[in-house]
């Protein structure tokens, strides 16, 4: 087992900063799941793409352009079903396409949300990038190496030159939320992958009964072990949503994926880390 050496991931101290963008994730989540299904729509590429993937705010960004060849800035989110556009976003797009790295951004279904929703740090975003675009690749999130890689997806999962750990099972509801199973300081829980997230969440239930002091917390995704991570309290709806009897549930965000590449495959419905 691999343990996470400490490194860019939010530093304890700056957890009520961010808390509220965590809470916007989320009801953009459950916004997302009340939405369906997505619905792929564009072709498959020959080869993989590379995005250049930054940080702002403990949360992923990619640039983006629309058909204008207006530069925008985009979130990137696993718990979306639908490309959401801040509402100055959506007015410099224009009502036209948008591309990141020449693959279009799937602008069917978009929902359109007060700049405030999609500001973070005191910079508005320009929109975000969900499901119904990542979903038709197998993705790579390395915020290590600064990339985003989308990649056509065949009968295996394979990622030439990465490290990367065997699959953890993924359960793939409506086509928008993605389940899994973790441990938190050695207790099992059920959770949901939210890359959106600029946290690790859990519920009252995980903190009781794993004693978490500090705010930090071990986070076991099949055999590896990522240690010192910054966790916070959350009974949001959308935890409550799928976790309506207060048992305990995670909603895993980037912190996991701060130091450690992780990969995403809704077709193969796995996940896999880096190893060391």
């Amino acid at each position: 087992m691999w343990r996470a050496r400490p490194g860019r991931r939010q530093e304890a101290g700056s957890r009520g900063r961010s808390l509220g963008s965590a809470q916007t994730a989320c009801t953009l989540l459950l916004m997302a799941a009340l939405a369906g299904g997505v619905q792929p729509v564009h072709a498959q590429p020959k080869s993989p793409v590379e995005i250049p993937l930054s940080l702002h705010g403990n949360r992923m960004v990619v640039p983006a352009t629309s058909e204008d060849g207006t530069s925008l800035r985009f979130l990137v989110s696993t718990g979306s079903a639908v490309t959401v556009l801040s509402e100055s976003g959506a007015a410099r797009i224009g009502g036209g396409g948008t591309e990141m790295g020449g693959i279009p951004i799937n602008m069917e279904g978009a929902v359109t949300v007060p700049d405030s929703d999609l500001t973070v740090d005191g910079v508005v975003m320009d929109g975000l990038v969900s499901n119904n675009t990542l979903y038709d690749f197998d993705v790579l999130f390395d915020v290590p190496g600064g990339r985003l890689v989308l990649k056509p997806f065949g009968r295996m999962v394979t990622w030439p030159g990465m490290a990367l750990s065997e699959p953890v099972p993924l359960r793939v509801y409506h086509g928008v939320v993605l389940a899994l199973d973790v441990e938190v300081n050695g207790s099992p829980y059920p959770a949901m992958l939210e890359l959106g997230s600029p946290s690790l969440l859990a519920n009252t239930a995980v903190l009781e009964k794993t004693g978490i002091e500090a705010g930090v917390a071990d986070l076991t995704l099949g055999k590896v072990v990522l240690g010192g991570l910054p966790i916070e309290q959350s009974d949001h709806p959308v935890i409550g949503r799928f976790s309506p009897n207060g048992d305990g549930f995670v909603l895993v965000g980037t912190p996991p994926a701060l130091d450690c590449a992780m990969a995403v495959s809704w077709v193969h419905r796995e996940l896999r880390t880096c190893v060391r």
